[in-house]
Parts: structure tokens; C-alpha cells; sequence
């Protein structure tokens, strides 16, 4: 399948692998791509969008990275820093030194008038949070959270699976310990809930990706838990807006007097759980305990919280799903037109960087821009940078001077969502599953009737790595184990015991403890050991290769962070990586990274 790409043109930016990682979580496939080599690749690739990164140079110096911009005509082009400079600098704007380097949070502000739709607005009414009232803990049996009365919230109840245990439990221990820390009035309300939003996007990542076994897909399911929501909406609790998932349920929800939403979601979770089982002929438990619950602080919070409910089937590449509904917003509100861009009230037309939940901003720039080119407008601006963001709607071409890419640009995601479905129009069609078959179709071309060696250590990378070829070619992927002694103890049995016993892979196990241990004697230099260890894993192969007769390729468990550490014309070099630029020249056997362009957090 050919998949809606993004290209990042790196232009050495420290973030420029952020960047790509950013607009994988979206579902979006997306490559870096060097300045040096762009224009051809762009040509060549023909990318639905291309994102222009930061970098450590100025616009204004001899030999600057540089882009043909004819080669970007037609295409959604979003500019971050550098990239914004390069853009102005380029298309007829101007750009300048500033009057000193700025580094750091900044408050942007927004200078055009808000896109959203007067129906979305029509349903903001309070009463919301009251920054002088107390807040009361309400120590609840199934959802112990913060309320006042009158109060609004967002919640999200999950799927018993659909994130990992050790990332839920992550979750549970930074939430006890901000209570605490609020509790002890170590931090703030507004920097309590800042926090717990941040932490929650590592989840968020998961129940986007489709995690788990996603038993809302089936719409008899969907429709039991839509039925629960409404079932007393305007008796116990009005209902604002709500969603539902695959995997989880949004719900924005205001509980009446003398209910509380502890009971509220309870009653959901319960009545669901029986049902949905009873439908799909299953037992046992269907919800995580706890739910995740926002309280909506102000008007703009909700207008917020409310559009992202709206807009999440987009945003976790479920463009057109149907259980999803607001007051006054009618379902197709929400759903994109295929022939064009998204109307969610915002529209290819509208600002990236109007109506943020937050203004924080990271900035890292020694220029800025001054005047922007013809055709563009100024979106945002800071007290010391005039032109923070600029656009033009008619070419799709954007601009920011600060990084959206990292966490501390809160909503960050916000924008890069926005310029991937409302502005691209993209579809989100890259998952773990779809990679998952095409490498299985992928390998079982390039291999035909062949044998692979497959080198692994037990470590993720090379064992996710093995079980794809296992699952593509079966016994002709031929596993191969060596023990350098220089892992823990006990840990090279262990590995030769989860090949053969839960793999059940076709493994053959060397020792070759002496070999490494005579080879590294007395070096001390890390990029040499790195290099030693590399050539010798090689040579152990060739020395086997009789036993390993007929295995024309070697697998290896690279990942994409290891090939851009390993330098490359734009990326620093880092280190380089044994299973990258440690091999040498004279290796016999061709080269099959089933993983090379996947990040860790993707392999796992």
C-alpha cells in the first residue's frame, strides 16, 4: 500500500527527528530527508506534505542550507523556525538579525479572529471553574477527582488493553505524586492541570495508535455504549459532547446537582460492560479502574476540550467515524469533505495558531522574520518577535519561529494536527499493523526461496525484528545468537531459552566469549570498541557460514535513530552504531533492515 508521506527537510535542527516522530503519532508516515538532497527527492517522491525544520545556521550567510522552492509549488508546506526563515527569505519577505539570540518560553498572541463555528460557540455556557474557590477531593470509589460544584469535565474511560500496563502505571504514579505536591502547595491548579495534560499525551499516543484488541470497532458495541450515555442525559448529568472510540470513549459531561461524576461513570462502565459482553459473547472486566478526568477550567478550556472531542476521529485516523455528536453541532460537522478540506468549523483558510488551550511557546532563534512575503499574513506575534507565525491559505504555505515539535510548547500538537487534517487534508493511514503486513510482503519478495541470517541479541529491537521474519519465512530465517560475554549474568541462557521455547525459532547459538574478549583487550576508545565489536559479529558469521549454507542475506535490527546517528550529510554525528556504520566493506552477504525506519517506541 502507498501511504500519504510527509517529508521533513532537515537543515541540521536538534529537533528534526522529533519532528518525524511527531507526525508518525498522528498516523501519518513521515521521513527526514536531507536540504542537500530535497529537491530531488521531493521531485522523485512526490510527499503530500513537507515540513521545513529548524537549524543551528543563518539565512543570511554565504552557503547556507538552501531548498528550490519551485519544487514545493502545490504542496502544504509548513515552515519551523529555520525553515520559517528560509520560507520569508525566499519567497519575498525579509528576514533579519534580532536585536539578541532568544531562547526560551515566550507568550504568543494570536492576531486574527477566531475560526470556529457560531453553532460550536452558541453551547459555551458555564458555570466553570472558579480560580478563588477551593477545590474539593472527592475520594469516590471508582474515580476519585477534584470538583466544584456546577463543574464541567472531560473524560476519558479506556479499554481494559488498550495501554500498555507499565505506561498506565507510569501515569497512576506522576498522578499521586502532583497531588501531593499540590496538596503541599508546591504547585499551583493551573500548573497541576498543565502538568497532568502533558503526561497524558504519552497515553494518548496509544488510544490514537489503535492499541489493544479495539472492541468498539464493532458497532453493536459502539451502540450500547452511546445508549449509556444517553440514557440520563438532562436528569443526573447533561452531556456536551462526546465520542467514541475504537478503544476509549471522550465524554464532556456537567453532572447535575446531588450526582457526582465518581457515580456517573461508574454506572456507564458497569452497564456497558455487561452488555457489551452479553453481545460479543465474552466474560471478564471491559474498562481500565480509573478514568481520565479534565476539569474544565474556563471558557476557552471548553471551547478546547469540546473541539477536540470533535475532531478526534481525524486526529486518530478515524476520518468518518460515526459515534461521535455535540449539542447544536450536528454529527457531519465532523467529518471531513473528501474533495476537500475538513470543516470543523476550521478549514485550510483558518490560522494554526488561533485558539490554543495554551500560548507557551518555545523559542531558539538568532534571526527572526521581518517583513513577511507577498500573499502572507501575520498570524501570531510575541512582545519580542513581531512576526511569530505567518500564513498563506491560498498556497497552504506556513510559517512558525518557535518549535511545535516539543513538549514545552504545550499545545504544540495542536498546530502540527492542524496543518496534517485541516490544512494537508491528510488521511492518517500508516499503523503498527499496516507496517506490520507490508514488511511481511516486503521481506517475503526480496527473499524468495532464500535463507536469512538473523543476528539477535534478546533485546527488543533484534527479537521484534526476528519474530517478523519468523512470521514471513518461517524455519528459513535462521537465528543466529552470539554470546560476547558482555551481557549480564545469566542473561545469554535466557535468551536462548525465549528463542526456542516461546519462538520457536530455528537458533543456533554461538560462543564466542574468547574472541571478543582478546579483540577489545586494552582499547579504550569508544568509537573503536563500537567498530571492533561490529566487525567481529561479521566474522563470526563467515566463520559459520558453512553451517549456515545458503543464507545469501543478513538481518539486522536497525532502527531509524540508529542510521541518523550514525551521520549523516545534515545530522551531527553522534556515534556510530555497530549495526550501521560499523560493518565493513568487504561483507559478503546482502542487507535486510526490516526495521530501519522505525523509531523504538514504534518497534515496541
Amino acid at each position: 500500500m502507498q501511504h500519504q508521506t510527509v517529508y521533513v527537510v532537515d537543515f541540521g535542527g536538534q529537533y528534526t527527528q522529533l519532528i518525524v516522530r511527531r507526525v508518525r503519532e498522528f498516523g501519518v508516515y513521515s521521513e527526514m530527508v536531507p536540504w542537500t538532497c530535497a529537491a530531488e527527492k521531493i521531485r522523485e517522491g512526490k510527499p503530500s506534505a513537507v515540513i521545513l525544520s529548524g537549524g543551528p545556521k543563518s539565512v543570511l550567510d554565504p552557503g547556507a542550507p538552501d531548498l528550490d522552492f519551485s519544487v514545493l509549488e502545490g504542496l502544504p508546506v509548513l515552515g519551523i523556525c529555520y525553515g520559517q526563515q528560509l520560507m520569508a527569505a525566499r519567497l519575498g519577505g525579509r528576514v533579519e538579525k534580532a536585536g539578541h539570540k532568544e531562547y526560551g518560553l515566550r507568550e504568543i498572541r494570536s492576531t486574527g479572529v477566531s475560526p470556529v463555528s457560531p453553532r460550536t460557540v452558541s453551547v459555551l455556557e458555564g458555570p466553570f471553574l472558579d480560580p478563588e474557590a477551593p477545590l474539593e477531593k472527592r475520594q469516590g470509589a471508582y474515580l476519585p477527582h477534584w470538583t466544584q460544584e456546577g463543574a464541567i469535565y472531560h473524560v476519558v474511560f479506556r479499554l481494559k488493553d488498550s495501554v500498555p500496563s507499565e505506561v498506565l502505571q507510569e501515569w497512576r504514579i506522576e498522578r499521586e505524586r502532583l497531588e501531593t505536591m499540590r496538596a503541599s502547595d508546591l504547585v499551583s491548579t493551573k500548573e497541576g492541570f498543565e502538568y497532568l495534560r502533558l503526561h497524558q499525551e504519552k497515553i494518548d499516543a496509544y488510544l490514537d495508535a489503535g492499541h489493544g484488541e479495539c472492541l468498539l470497532r464493532d458497532e453493536r458495541a459502539a451502540s450500547c455504549v452511546v445508549d449509556a450515555l444517553g440514557y440520563f442525559n438532562g436528569e443526573r448529568y447533561t452531556l456536551h459532547a462526546w465520542c467514541v472510540m475504537p478503544n476509549h470513549v471522550h465524554v464532556v459531561v456537567q453532572p447535575a446537582p446531588g450526582h457526582s461524576l465518581d457515580q456517573i461513570t461508574h454506572s456507564w462502565k458497569s452497564f456497558t460492560s455487561h452488555e457489551i459482553n452479553k453481545l460479543l459473547g465474552r466474560s471478564g472486566g471491559l474498562w481500565q479502574e480509573e478514568s481520565y478526568d479534565h476539569l474544565i477550567r474556563d471558557a476557552s478550556d471548553y471551547l478546547s476540550q469540546v473541539k477536540y472531542v470533535l475532531e478526534n476521529p481525524k486526529r486518530a485516523k478515524l476520518v468518518g467515524w460515526k459515534w461521535v455528536s455535540a449539542p447544536e453541532v450536528e454529527a457531519e460537522d465532523s467529518q471531513p469533505d473528501r474533495d476537500g478540506p475538513a470543516t470543523h468549523g476550521r478549514d485550510a483558510r483558518a490560522m494554526l495558531v488561533s485558539d490554543l488551550a495554551s500560548n507557551r511557546v518555545w523559542m531558539s532563534h538568532g534571526d527572526q522574520v521581518m517583513e513577511v512575503p507577498p500573499g502572507f499574513t501575520v498570524t501570531a506575534t510575541t512582545d519580542s518577535c513581531p512576526i511569530a507565525a505567518f500564513e498563506n491559505p491560498a498556497t497552504r504555505q506556513y510559517g512558525v519561529q518557535f518549535h511545535p515539535e516539543v513538549t514545552h510548547t504545550p499545545d504544540g500538537k495542536t498546530i502540527l494536527r492542524r496543518f496534517l487534517f485541516d490544512v494537508a487534508n491528510l488521511r492518517g493511514d500508516w499503523t503498527s499493523e499496516s507496517f506490520i503486513e507490508e514488511q511481511v510482503e516486503a521481506i517475503r519478495a526480496m527473499v524468495g526461496d532464500g535463507k536469512v541470517l538473523c543476528a539477535v541479541s534478546g533485546g527488543v529491537d533484534s527479537s521484534v525484528m526476528a519474530a517478523l521474519l519468523i512470521r514471513a519465512i518461517g524455519d528459513r530465517a535462521v537465528c543466529v545468537f552470539v554470546d560476547h560475554g558482555l551481557l549480564r549474568k545469566g542473561e545469554a541462557e535466557q535468551v536462548v531459552e525465549t528463542f526456542r521455547g516461546h519462538f520457536h525459532a530455528n537458533l543456533k547459538a554461538f560462543d564466542e566469549r574468547d574472541r571478543f574478549f582478546s579483540a577489545l583487550a586494552g582499547e579504550k576508545e569508544p568509537e573503536r570498541k563500537r567498530k571492533i565489536i561490529g566487525e567481529n559479529f561479521v566474522r563470526v558469521f563467515e566463520d559459520h557460514a558453512n553451517e549456515l549454507s545458503g543464507c545469501d542475506f543478513l538481518a539486522q535490527g536497525t532502527l531509524y535513530p540508529d542510521v541518523i546517528e550514525s551521520g549523516s550529510p545534515t545530522a551531527a554525528k553522534i556515534k556510530t552504531h555497530h549495526n550501521v556504520g560499523g560493518l565493513p566493506d568487504w561483507m559478503r552477504m546482502k542487507l535486510i533492515e526490516p526495521l530501519r525506519w522505525l523509531f523504538k517506541d514504534e518497534v515496541r
